[in-house]
């Protein structure tokens, strides 16, 4: 589980970590901690890391983090 907003301050984003991580996971899930809306805007680099994740889920309030909670204890059962 990666907490995170994607963002890369303008920087070449480098997917090569997430990648090596993403050959040895069985899933990777990351909680972003912005609205859906912003995803893919200005400096975030999601559609890069996108190939090695197997779910983005909003994590903008404590609601959004309790359903993501909730959903990764159904999805591990």
């Amino acid at each position: 589980v990666i907490l995170g907003d994607a963002r890369n301050n303008y920087l070449a984003p480098d997917a090569s970590a997430l990648s090596a991580l993403s050959r040895r996971a069985k899933q990777i899930v990351w909680l972003v901690p912005e609205a859906p809306s912003r995803w893919g805007q200005g400096d975030s680099a999601i559609a890069v890391y996108r190939p090695y994740v197997t779910r983005f889920l909003p994590a903008a309030t404590a609601s959004d983090l309790e359903r993501a909670a909730r959903l990764l204890v159904r999805r591990s059962r």
